[in-house]
This record gives structure tokens, C-alpha cells and sequence, in this order.
């Protein structure tokens, strides 16, 4: 019985970390404009495929070695092909994630400038000059020392 319990509580709790990255996803993805989204598509797509090239040169050795194996005299001209499609394929691979590290690292930098600017904008515009008048200026340093986390003796 408690153990169903403990599994239970487990559940509960994983699936309030899941509902939780869900909404962090969800307000991430709402902060990007239509252009950044579809080059995130872009770069999952290139993901997938770079996922197939990772798999494809133990493939190809494997048929290299049925190739080898079948004959009884080990040819350089049938070697060679396969030689070539593997250059091929790990070149590709790699200059794929080359491609999509530059997509996702350039969408990260121009997400972080945006809201950046956002935020110093929405600071620019904020009156500080009414508050600082309103509120003695000994009160004002209580409020910025408390929000650092400092005790203030009154």
C-alpha cells in the first residue's frame, strides 16, 4: 500500500516537472518571431538527418566487409567506393551541424537582444522621478537594501 503511494506521489511530482518545461517551452517559443520559428523546424529537420548519418558509416563498413568477405582476394578497386561514400557521408554530417549549430546560436543571440532591449526600454520608460519624490530617500535605500537581501535596523 505504500508503495503505491510513494509511486503515486512520483507521478504527481514528474508530471509537474513535465507541465512545468511544457509552459517554459511554450513561453519561449511565444518570444520568437516567425522567421526564428521556422529556422527552429529547419534545424530540427537537420537534426533528424544528421541523426541517420550518424548511423550510416557502420552501414557502409558492414557492406564493406560482406564485399571482403565474399571474394577470395581482397581488391583495392572495390574498397575504395566504399572509402568515398564514408567521406561523404561524415563530411555531410558534419558540415550539417555546422549548419545548425550557426541556426539555433543565431537565434539564441538575436532572442537574447530583443528582450534585452525590451527590458532597458520598459526601464527607459518607467518614472522614477515621481517615485523618488513621493518616498523619503532614507525609505528608498531600506527598499533596495531589503530587496538585496540585507536586514535594515530601524
Amino acid at each position: 500500500m505504500l508503495k503505491d503511494a510513494t509511486a503515486t506521489g512520483k507521478n504527481k511530482s514528474m508530471d509537474t516537472e513535465f507541465r512545468a518545461i511544457l509552459l517554459g517551452v511554450r513561453r519561449s517559443i511565444g518570444l520568437l518571431s516567425p522567421k526564428e520559428k521556422r529556422s527552429l523546424v529547419v534545424a530540427t529537420f537537420i537534426m533528424l538527418i544528421t541523426g541517420i548519418l550518424t548511423n550510416r558509416p557502420a552501414v557502409i563498413l558492414g557492406k564493406l566487409v560482406d564485399q571482403l568477405v565474399a571474394g577470395t582476394v581482397i581488391q583495392f578497386g572495390v574498397v575504395v567506393p566504399f572509402i568515398i561514400l564514408l567521406a561523404v557521408v561524415v563530411l555531410a554530417r558534419e558540415g550539417l551541424t555546422v549548419v545548425r549549430n550557426y541556426l539555433v546560436e543565431n537565434i539564441a543571440t538575436q532572442t537574447d537582444k530583443d528582450q534585452t532591449v525590451q527590458v532597458i526600454e520598459r526601464l527607459l520608460k518607467v518614472d522614477l522621478g515621481g517615485y523618488l519624490y513621493r518616498q523619503q530617500i532614507g525609505s528608498l535605500y531600506g527598499q533596495t537594501d531589503i530587496t538585496k537581501g540585507h536586514a535594515t535596523r530601524g
